[in-house]
């Protein structure tokens, strides 16, 4: 047997009666893949979550929702005075995938602008003290935020519009391309309908993390002590 799966039991923690939790470890490197309490942890990135959640650092969907309420609002302002100004184009950015995605685009760079310019604390985040931050306690970089806001707000939140645009240029085509067109819109549909259920999970996950933060390492934590 290849040496590198080897099993071997580790002591980690306690359980809640006291007794020694037991983990097993499938290589034994230093960013190896263990089984503990219930779950698989990979290296020392789910370890940290774990410490934060027995801290009470772990952020509260709803606190999330108020810090994104607040930072979206802000940010859209430029865009609800474009949109007053012709109010004609409002009604079309809802059927129009172009205008869907370019706002998608202009909501990615400016979070990550901003977040990486205020190290995680947007106006938002500071009002309900919750700071967004690495798994491995490092700053993050531009790059990394860019690739989280681009799987939420360009690949999951608009895979509905993504589709009612594919059903639609599926029934004005015909042959391989319509084919093509309704593939792409069953791929959109049940994207959309894993991003729901993965916030459900979300709901009840010890982290609060959903799959672009697991994905990206990047997490919220409680700023109070």
């Amino acid at each position: 047997m290849d040496k590198t799966w080897r099993s071997r039991v580790l002591v980690q923690g306690r359980t809640r009666s006291g007794g020694p939790r037991l983990c097993a470890d499938r290589s034994g490197a230093k960013n190896s893949t263990s089984f503990c309490g219930g779950r698989w942890i990979h290296g020392g990135l789910d370890v940290k979550a774990e410490e934060r959640y027995k801290r009470g650092q772990v952020v509260s969907e709803f606190r999330r929702a108020v810090a994104w309420i607040i930072d979206i609002v802000v940010i859209m302002i430029p865009v609800a005075i474009f949109f007053a100004i012709d109010r004609a184009r409002f009604i079309n950015v809802i059927y129009d995938v172009r205008y869907v995605v370019c706002m998608a685009l202009y909501i990615t760079i400016v979070f990550s602008l901003i977040i990486r310019i205020t190290r995680g604390r947007t106006r938002g985040k500071a009002l309900v003290n919750v700071k967004l931050v690495r798994d491995d306690d490092k700053n993050i970089g531009f790059f990394r935020l860019s690739a989280r806001y681009l799987i939420l707000y360009v690949v999951n939140l608009p895979m509905p519009v993504y589709a009612y645009n594919l059903y639609q240029a599926a029934a004005n085509t015909e042959g391989w391309i319509r084919w093509l067109c309704v593939v792409g819109c069953v791929i959109c549909i049940i994207t959309a309908i894993c991003f729901i259920i993965d916030f459900i999970l979300c709901l009840f996950s010890d982290t609060r993390n959903m799959i672009y933060d697991r994905v990206t390492g990047i997490t919220h934590v409680n700023m109070v002590r």
